[in-house]
């Protein structure tokens, strides 16, 4: 009989982090297959690197960063196993690139050995009019070489749910400043200023003055300038407080 549990990883695209439910074991279970009688006994877990005091696990992420999964197969049999593994399926519906580990998608593991299935996926943009998108995916581990594969009685499986939610970044900080020529040092009109963080970004062009005043989140930023006829102008922008 096929047991699953939940990990859950939630995204925020503004602050970043995914929290993961505490590791939940499936248990043991005692499976024959093929024609051998042989007993296979493993158990899958969700896990993650560190479990703090409310049972959860936060994982904070950069701006342009990637979702990391990982479920641990344990053999908790006193015989070697084989075993191999499916993901269903292995990329998210909104096209992100996606890796899983071992590959190939084999695990052998001696008594009482443990071995992790990792999974490594990009951050999905929320589309235009959505607070949310979520999706699953199922891991399904089974003996190597079972023509049944995830329906083989002897098959256990994990339920993945990501969820990314949209929360706005404050906007607490002003960056400011003038564009003009350094020979001639006249200003500039109309010079294009942006403000880069990673995927993040905000823009503004410069007034009659050169001058520029651009409204954002408090991040570290690279201020890039373009104008027609000059090069391109990079560096990041000093802090200061009033």
């Amino acid at each position: 009989m096929r047991r699953a549990c939940i990990l859950i990883a939630v995204i925020f695209l503004g602050y970043f982090s995914i929290a993961v439910q505490k590791p939940v074991s499936l248990g043991n279970l005692a499976l024959a297959w093929g024609a051998s009688v042989q007993a296979a006994e493993f158990e899958l877990t969700c896990e993650d690197t560190v479990v703090g005091s409310d049972n959860t696990v936060t994982a904070p992420i950069q701006f342009g960063g990637e979702i990391k999964y990982e479920v641990k197969v344990r053999n908790t049999g006193n015989s070697y196993l084989e075993l191999e593994y499916k993901v269903d399926p292995e990329s998210s519906p909104y096209g992100t690139a996606s890796g899983w580990h071992p590959s190939p998608y084999f695990l052998y593991l001696q008594p009482g050995e443990a071995q992790s299935i990792w999974g490594f996926e990009g951050v999905p943009s929320i589309p235009e009019g959505k607070s949310e998108i979520r999706y699953t995916r199922r891991i399904t581990v089974f003996p190597k070489g079972d023509p049944l594969q995830e329906s083989s009685p002897s098959a256990k499986s994990i339920i993945l749910t990501t969820i990314v939610n949209y929360i706005p970044l404050p906007v607490n900080s002003i960056v400011r400043g003038h564009v003009y020529d350094n020979l001639t040092q006249e200003p500039i009109f109309n010079a294009e200023v942006s403000l880069e963080h990673g995927d993040f970004s905000l823009r503004g062009s410069t007034r009659t003055d050169g001058s520029y005043e651009i409204n954002c989140p408090s991040l570290d930023y690279q201020l890039t300038v373009k104008a027609n006829g000059y090069e391109v102008y990079s560096k990041r922008p000093e802090k200061s407080r009033r």
